[in-house]
């Protein structure tokens, strides 16, 4: 008799846009996170979340070469606690009077176990990979 394990992932995408980071969910809310930018005057990239970690921890990170590469940090440092709990509580950002263009924007998408530690990766886009503007069917 063979075991399996049962498991429940929530799908996200971050991307980088209009010098912030987003994320959405699989249901198609779209959420601001926080502040990406050049850093230290030589080009590289930072991202910083405005809402610290369960532990109180600053969730950051610096130095990128790429926005995919900060994208990529980012998601090994979010769990569902966090991006539940941001996504329960922030507002939509689908509705805004003025959209935010994510057609060209890099995005990483990635899964997230809701019951512990496990991510998977999935698949970085640097600019738009969609074609039509809307989310690269990768899962």
């Amino acid at each position: 008799m063979s075991e399996t394990a049962n498991t429940l992932t929530q799908r996200y995408i971050l991307y980088i846009a209009e010098q912030r980071v987003f994320a959405r969910n699989a249901r198609g809310k779209l959420i601001d996170l926080g502040v990406a930018e050049q850093a230290d005057g030589g080009g590289k990239l930072g991202y910083t979340l405005d809402v610290a970690a369960e532990n109180g921890a600053t969730i950051a990170g610096s130095g990128f070469a790429a926005p995919v590469e900060a994208l990529r940090d980012l998601a090994g440092k979010l769990d569902f606690t966090y991006l539940d709990q941001q996504f329960t509580s922030l507002p939509n950002r689908i509705e805004d009077e003025r959209p935010i263009d994510l057609a060209n924007a890099p995005q990483h998408a990635f899964t997230v176990d809701e019951f512990g530690d496990d991510k998977s990766g999935g698949a970085s886009v640097s600019g738009g990979g969609a074609g039509n503007g809307g989310t690269p069917h990768i899962f």
